[in-house]
């Protein structure tokens, strides 16, 4: 079935999506970051030493039963150095969090901004390494048929589609074959630089794209980095400290993982390629993401036709935006939801429920769930939603809500493919 190309239609996806192409669960990169043995260079012994303060960063919060995984411990590694380095340069106003003169440490023994930072930066490339390893398999056997379905569901919407990634990898580029617009073009039309190997990036190049699928990179992108040092002062004046430029090569970025840059709240934030930890907005003020974000708002508003796709309705002002839709759109929106729920329907009444140690928490559901109401379900309520859910006897099979808005696909992103990719093309065209 051809789709109508008169509206595009928006998407957002998540991890979930690449996890039937070998990607990684957010329960699989904590597992790793928890297994991975971090160390730092000591000054004082001038040795390498390893360093428990993972562990202990994960004991803690758990002891406080507060969801621990790798996003939340990264958070309190940031959190650490901004007030590590706060309380060893007091009189530096630009890098004192305010709240850092109403407290004190009482992590003693981990109380070292170096070695926070090292460990930073050593998180961060774990969770690189891993991405990039994933992305060159598939970027080497895309073609093959096993990932046939990946590749032909988003050309298939070639054109029509502004998707926006939360994931660091390059699945979807791949799967275009270069075909999409993400805003960056050759360095040497934007600056005096004749270089091949990185491109900058010009807003402009992304919004007045009319005839191309966009691909936004609202969290980061393995291809990010920034600019070589010995041409800082050819972009002085045209980017700020800490904009990022796209990287043909990803192997070739230069080492710059130490640049930092400072939030409005005194926070010291890492200039790195990917952003996780619960401090992500702080990152908006730097190229790309300045321009993805509102690029973002401004198609939720455009858009009425949503695609979700292993999303797991974490991120606070994304949830917004979607919830707006009702009234963005005025009950006019179509929305297709597609997540793996679980292996069996026991499973997925479960984590509808909240039941479930995996689940991806109560707010999520509720996201999910008010999407599909309008009229007489409003009045039904949450649990009306829920109990339809639970009364499937297939999981295979697709929930609709009543009001016809809204298509939830419970059995991962493959399945919707492949067995409902005609129905998904149908209900967005």
């Amino acid at each position: 079935m051809k789709i109508n190309n008169s509206q595009r239609i928006t998407a957002i996806v998540g991890s979930g999506a690449s996890i039937d192409l070998d990607g990684i669960t957010t329960d699989a990169m904590t597992k790793e970051i928890l297994g991975h043995s971090f160390d730092y260079y000591d000054i004082k012994t001038r040795n390498r030493l390893s360093t428990g303060i993972i562990s202990y960063i994960n004991s803690v919060l758990q002891d406080n039963q507060y969801p621990s995984n790798f996003e939340t411990i990264f958070h309190v590694l940031e959190e650490m150095y901004s007030y590590t380095t706060g309380w060893s340069n007091p009189l530096n106003k630009t890098i004192v969090p305010a709240f850092s003169y109403f407290t004190a440490p009482n992590y003693c023994k981990y109380n070292d901004s170096s070695l926070i930072e090292q460990v930073s930066i050593q998180f961060l490339q774990v969770i690189a390494d891993r991405i990039i390893a994933y992305s060159e398999q598939y970027s080497s056997h895309w073609h093959n048929p096993e990932n046939e379905w990946h590749c032909k569901f988003w050309n298939a919407y070639k054109g029509l589609m502004d998707v926006f990634t939360l994931n660091y990898d390059d699945l979807i580029e791949t799967s275009l074959h270069g075909e999409y617009e993400d805003g960056f073009q050759e360095i040497d039309k934007l600056l005096d630089i004749e270089c091949k190997d990185f491109k900058g990036f010009n807003p402009k190049k992304l919004l007045e794209s009319k005839d191309k699928t966009t691909i936004n990179h609202l969290h980061g992108s393995i291809h990010y980095g920034n600019i070589p040092n010995e041409f800082l002062n050819k972009a002085v004046y045209k980017y700020l400290h800490g904009d990022l430029f796209y990287w043909c090569d990803y192997r070739y970025i230069p080492d710059s993982s130490k640049s930092h840059f400072t939030a409005q709240n005194g926070q010291q934030m890492l200039c790195n390629r990917i952003i996780t930890g619960l401090s992500k907005l702080e990152h908006i003020n730097r190229l790309p993401y300045s321009t993805y974000f509102g690029y973002l708002s401004k198609k939720m508003i455009e858009n009425s036709k949503l695609l979700i796709v292993g999303y797991s309705f974490c991120d606070l002002y994304i949830n917004n935006l979607i919830q707006q839709m009702n009234l963005n759109h005025n009950n006019d929106q179509k929305i297709v939801i597609i997540d793996y729920w679980g292996k069996d329907l026991e499973e997925q009444k479960n984590r509808i429920n909240n039941e479930s140690d995996n689940y991806m928490g109560a707010e999520a559901v509720e996201c999910i769930l008010r999407l599909s109401m309008d009229g007489s379900e409003k009045e039904k309520g949450i649990q009306y939603i829920k109990n339809q859910l639970e009364q499937r006897t297939d999981k295979n099979k697709p929930y609709e809500s009543e009001n016809g808005k809204c298509l939830i696909f419970t059995n991962g992103f493959k399945n919707a493919v492949l067995s409902h990719g005609e129905m998904i093309k149908e209900f967005l065209s």
